[in-house]
């Protein structure tokens, strides 16, 4: 599928958002003392991380429209929870 340029930009600036929620729980990770906190903030990251993988390849894989859409709107719906 071509993703309309339209289509791309939302999905970049979704990644600058995944992006910065894996670097941010990361840091909250690091810094955490109690190990169940630590353990929660790492779960977390992986969680971002994952929606992250899953937006470029959104963008460099060949899907058929309906799962590139199925997928951007998992993610979105995902990040809304965890913000």
């Amino acid at each position: 599928m071509i993703l309309k340029e339209k289509e791309k930009t939302v999905i970049q600036d979704l990644q600058t958002q995944e992006k910065s929620c894996v670097e941010k729980y990361g840091r909250y990770a690091e810094q955490a003392k109690d190990p169940e906190l630590k353990n929660l903030f790492q779960t977390i990251q992986k969680e971002e991380q994952k929606h992250y993988d899953s937006l470029t390849r959104c963008l460099t894989d060949r899907f058929h429209s309906v799962t590139a859409m199925t997928a951007m709107e998992k993610i979105m719906s995902q990040s809304r929870h965890t913000r």
